[in-house]
């Protein structure tokens, strides 16, 4: 190595221990590190700091919310009057608020300074020594014409059980939300990136949707729901209502306790888990090109399950007709209570206990590559059963696989 590298690599770090024991000096002495690019140039935490202004508006004239936040966290709570309590660091967001027309209007944003907030070393609010914040005290019983709630990256948490709204629209970009004991009407909840939970909920249309978060639902009442998230988890439970939709590109689904009118649920990549689903018409389940499917203690007049490569498992499904269509997966169901089943597979296993004796069924089971059985008894590769008398239909279609068919 020639002599002046020597000395470059010697001085480069000579000047890094010597920027490590200034930094470490500087934070014992109780310094902030970091700095700012803002328009009056790079500044220091110390340079912008500014001052935390808490205010209080009474809301008592009001019927409808417009709350819209860039940041900080949005709560609702029930209180004895109806007010709303907001705090903020004024160096870095500016505040604008009026009423108008029965309806308060709340808006945080950046300041212009604060343009390139986060720009230097150790990222993240360094500043702040609170949390900007919005609070709307709710008295049981109140009922609001409109609420529209945007926060951009904080958190909301809505505890109002006992108080409600006939339209309510949520909006986040990354924040979380915690809902509990919401009455509401027309619902509609956005959440590009974050976490969303409700509980002991009565909503009428209601419309989820997300990008990359979670949906937990549980103790929900809605006439109508639409949920569609792309790539996060979905969790539902004791869900009861009418004609409900929930749509996934990947991230597992999970539903248990659902009853209601009609049920379609798509998962393109994820696993899907259902428990304790009852509904009057119509299940329609479908899998993508992987992903199992589960199912357990379903009650339907019609059901009607498609999956593309993954397994179909099955226990206690009671209803009128089945369509089910396997493309590359096993499909056992058991304690298969039904009147007309059709199953069509192209490659795997079918496995099937029936209901019912044997003789109540027309039978209609083939494969081309595979072996037929009934009751233990084998019967090649196909098997024609036709009972005039029989309650109940069944036909079985594989192209690569065994068909086993077993019956009380």
């Amino acid at each position: 190595m020639k002599r002046y590298q020597k000395v470059l690599l010697l001085t480069a770090g000579i000047l890094v221990i010597g920027g490590g024991i200034l930094a470490t000096a500087g934070l014992a002495m109780g310094g902030v590190p970091g700095f700012w690019i803002t328009e009056k140039g790079i500044q220091t935490a110390e340079d912008i700091r500014g001052t935390f202004v808490e205010k209080k508006v009474p809301l008592s004239d009001v019927s409808s919310l417009d709350i819209n936040c860039v940041e900080g966290n949005v709560e609702f709570l029930l209180g004895d009057d109806f007010h709303l309590e907001y705090g903020y660091d004024d160096a870095f967001l500016s505040v604008k608020n009026e009423k108008k027309d029965g309806i308060y209007h709340f808006t945080s944003d950046y300041v212009k300074q604060a343009g390139w907030y986060g720009a230097g070393f150790f990222w993240g609010d360094t500043v702040n020594s609170k949390e900007s914040y919005v609070r709307i005290y709710v008295p049981r019983g109140t009922k609001l014409k409109d609420l529209n709630l945007v926060n951009e990256y904080g958190k909301i948490k809505m505890d109002i059980n006992g108080a409600g709204c006939e339209k309510t629209v949520m909006k986040m970009e990354s924040g979380s939300a915690w809902v509990n004991g919401l009455t509401s009407g027309h619902t509609e909840v956005q959440a590009e990136y974050g976490d969303v939970e409700m509980e002991d909920c009565d909503v009428g249309k209601m419309t989820l949707k997300g990008e990359g978060g979670s949906y937990r639902l549980s103790d929900i009442q809605a006439e109508e729901m639409k949920l569609e998230e792309m790539y996060g988890e979905i969790a539902l439970s004791r869900i009861s209502g009418g004609i409900m939709e929930v749509k996934s590109e990947s991230g597992n689904t999970k539903i248990e306790e659902m009853s209601g009118k009609e049920l379609s649920l798509v998962n393109e990549y994820g696993e899907i888990t259902m428990q304790n689903v009852t509904t009057d018409t119509f299940v329609h389940i479908k899998s993508g090109d992987s992903g199992n499917i589960r199912i357990q203690d379903i009650k339907t007049g019609q059901m009607k399950l498609e999956t593309e490569g993954g397994d179909v498992e099955g226990k206690k499904v009671e209803i009128g007709t089945a369509d089910i269509q396997v493309a590359y997966g096993k499909c056992e169901l058991y304690e298969l209570n039904a009147k007309d089943v059709k199953v069509s597979s192209e490659s795997g296993n079918v496995e099937l206990a029936m209901a019912g004796k044997e003789k109540e069924y027309q039978m209609s089971l083939m494969t081309e590559y595979g072996e037929v059985s009934v009751n233990g008894k084998k019967q090649g590769n196909n098997i024609l059963l036709e009972r005039e008398k029989a309650k109940g239909k069944l036909e079985v279609k594989s192209e690569e696989g065994n068909i086993r068919v077993d019956t009380e």
